[in-house]
C-alpha cells in the first residue's frame, strides 16, 4: 500500500533548496514551468534510483491519448531487481483518456513493495477540471504533491539561492539587475548566473555594472518595454529597442505575434469591461491577470480609436504579407512601429 504522505504540497524551491527529500510512494509534480520540472525530477531521480541497477529499476511512460491500460498497468506491476527500489515516471497524465486513468488508479493506490512512483501533470486547461482525471485524483490524495511554478514575488528568492550554491557574492543591485533582464525564464536566469559565476571566478563578487555589461536584455523583457514604447507613442524608443532584438537574432515572425497579442488584449480586455460592467469583473474572467494589470489595460485601450486598432491589425496583416513575399525585414518592421506610435489616441466612445 502507498506510504501515507504529507497533506501540504511542496512548492518547487522548498523542495530543491530542502537537506532531505519527503518519503512517499508517489510524487506528482505539477505546474508549468518546464525548468523546475527537470531540476526536481532531477533531484528525485538521484535520491531513488541505485545508480549500480538503474538499467533495471527506471521506466518512463510518456502518456497520450492513445496509452493503453495494459500498458500502464504492466508498467506499475512491475517489481525491483537486484535492489530494494524500482522508480516509474508517469509523464503528461493529463492526456490519459477517462477509462485508461481509471483502470490505473487503484493499482497507483495500492503500489507493490519497493515501487515508487513519480507523475507529472500540466495544469488543468479551460473547462477541463483536475477531477476528471482518477489517476490525477488518488496522486493528489497519495503522493507528495510538488507544485513546479514561482511566482513573480519568489523569483528573488530564488535567484539569491541559486547565486549562494554557485559562490557569488553579489554587490547590492546586482541581482535586481539580472532579474530586470532576464524576464520569468528560470532557465535563463540559472545560465546566466552560471556565466556570471565562470566571469567572478573564486572571489565570486559581482557588481551591478557587471551584470549590465555581461547580461543583455531577454527577448521577453524586449518585447515588453517595445509595447512599453508603443504606449507611450515612443517611436525613437521602440526603433532601437527593435535595432537590439533584430541583434540578438529575433526573428520578425514572432515579434509580429507578439505585437498581434498585444493588440488583441486590449480589444479583449476591452469588449469584457463593456459585457461585465467592472474592473474586478473583468479580473476574474481573466485568471492570469491581476486587477491592476486589467485596469492598467484598459486605461491603455483608452489611447486607441476603433479605427485605429483596425489599421493596426491591417498594418500587421501587411507587413506579415511583405516580409513573406521577400520585403527587407528591417524597413518593414520600423513603418509598422511608426504607425502604431503615430496615433492620435483619441479615446473611443
Amino acid at each position: 500500500m502507498a506510504r501515507k504522505a504529507a497533506k501540504k504540497p511542496l512548492g518547487a524551491l522548498e523542495f530543491l533548496q530542502s537537506e532531505r527529500v519527503p518519503q512517499a510512494d508517489v510524487y506528482l509534480l505539477t505546474g508549468s514551468d518546464d525548468f523546475l520540472l527537470e531540476e526536481s525530477l532531477r533531484r528525485l531521480r538521484r535520491h531513488l534510483i541505485d545508480s549500480d541497477f538503474a538499467d533495471f529499476n527506471h521506466g518512463i511512460v510518456h502518456c497520450s491519448a492513445k496509452t493503453r491500460s495494459a500498458e500502464l498497468l504492466d508498467a506499475l506491476s512491475e517489481l525491483p531487481m537486484l535492489t530494494g527500489r524500482r522508480l516509474l515516471e508517469l509523464r503528461a497524465i493529463e492526456s490519459l483518456t477517462p477509462a485508461a486513468a481509471q483502470a490505473a488508479a487503484p493499482v497507483l493506490e495500492d503500489l507493490g513493495t519497493g515501487m515508487v512512483v513519480v507523475i507529472t501533470a500540466a495544469p488543468p486547461q479551460g473547462r477541463k477540471k483536475a477531477t476528471e482525471n482518477a489517476l490525477l485524483q488518488v496522486a493528489s490524495r497519495v503522493g507528495v504533491t510538488i507544485h513546479c511554478q514561482v511566482s513573480e514575488g519568489e523569483r528573488p528568492e530564488w535567484v539569491r539561492a541559486c547565486a549562494g550554491q554557485l559562490g557569488l557574492k553579489p554587490e547590492p543591485g546586482a541581482l535586481e539587475a539580472l532579474l530586470s533582464r532576464t524576464g520569468a525564464d528560470l532557465r535563463l536566469l540559472h545560465s546566466h548566473l552560471g556565466r556570471l559565476s565562470a566571469y567572478a571566478g573564486p572571489a565570486g563578487k559581482i557588481s551591478r555594472e557587471d551584470v549590465e555589461q555581461l547580461v543583455p536584455f531577454s527577448a521577453q523583457i524586449q518585447t515588453w518595454r517595445l509595447t512599453a514604447a508603443i504606449r507611450s507613442r515612443d517611436f525613437a524608443e521602440a526603433n532601437r529597442i527593435l535595432d537590439q532584438l533584430l541583434g540578438h537574432g529575433e526573428q520578425p515572425g514572432p515579434l509580429l505575434s507578439y505585437l498581434n497579442s498585444y493588440l488583441v488584449s486590449l480589444v479583449q480586455t476591452e469588449a469584457l469591461r463593456r459585457e461585465l460592467g467592472s474592473t474586478a469583473a473583468v479580473a476574474r474572467a481573466l485568471p492570469r491577470k491581476t486587477e491592476y494589470q486589467v485596469r492598467k489595460t484598459l486605461e491603455e485601450a483608452g489611447t486607441w480609436s476603433s479605427s485605429e486598432l483596425e489599421m493596426a491589425f491591417e498594418g500587421l496583416l501587411r507587413a506579415d504579407m511583405r516580409i513573406k513575399t521577400g520585403a527587407e525585414q528591417r524597413l518593414v518592421l520600423e513603418l509598422l512601429l511608426l504607425q502604431l506610435c503615430s496615433r492620435r489616441g483619441r479615446t473611443r466612445g
